[in-house]
């Protein structure tokens, strides 16, 4: 009896370890953090050059970027072989929840007259909460990624030229930071 109750102890001690283990690690795929950051690097500099054309590029490459995260995540899960249905589709309704609050603060942003760029800031305000509760839930990266994108997007607003560039610069070394950080815990893809 004394062998079964020490089997069944190093057992739990052992998926107790496991668990711990995958939550200390970040879990977003290296790729996903590298295609944000230059979409970053990309399109807020542009906001500052041809805002018309930046908001475009926002917007078009966001959705293609959704869905390129969507796929490669749902990838990199079936590789590792924690593939969880329930859990993917948590993790699709967090960041889609990002896209029904953007339209909102857009839809907003319109109707009450508000100029773009405060417009800008309001967005990428709501991307920073998004990110930290992700920071919150997913991976633990994304509480100082949400952070610094909150901070920064208080900070444009006393930067009297290329505020936006100088987000885009901070943002996308946030992430290829994180990425890096995922890459050396074991997180590929």
């Amino acid at each position: 009896m004394t062998t079964q109750n020490e089997q069944i102890r190093q057992d739990l001690q052992f998926v107790k370890q496991a668990l711990a283990k995958r939550a200390s690690r970040g879990r977003m795929p290296s790729i996903i953090g590298v295609f944000w950051a230059a979409y970053i690097l990309i399109g807020y500099p542009m906001l500052d050059f041809n805002p018309q054309v930046g908001g475009m590029f926002l917007m078009i490459a966001g959705v293609v970027g959704g869905i390129f995260s969507g796929w490669i995540g749902r990838r990199d899960a079936a590789r590792r072989g924690e593939r969880d249905a329930a859990e993917g589709r948590r993790e699709a309704l967090h960041w889609a929840s990002l896209f029904v609050a953007l339209i909102a603060v857009i839809a907003l942003s319109i109707i009450q007259h508000v100029n773009g760029s405060v417009m800008g800031q309001y967005i990428t305000l709501t991307v920073g909460i998004v990110y930290f509760l992700a920071g919150v839930h997913y991976d633990r990266n994304f509480i100082w990624l949400g952070l610094l994108m909150i901070a920064a997007t208080i900070g444009i607003s006393f930067l009297p030229r290329f505020g936006w560039t100088a987000l885009g610069i901070l943002m996308s070394g946030g992430l290829l930071v994180a990425s890096f950080l995922n890459r050396r815990d074991g997180s590929h893809a």
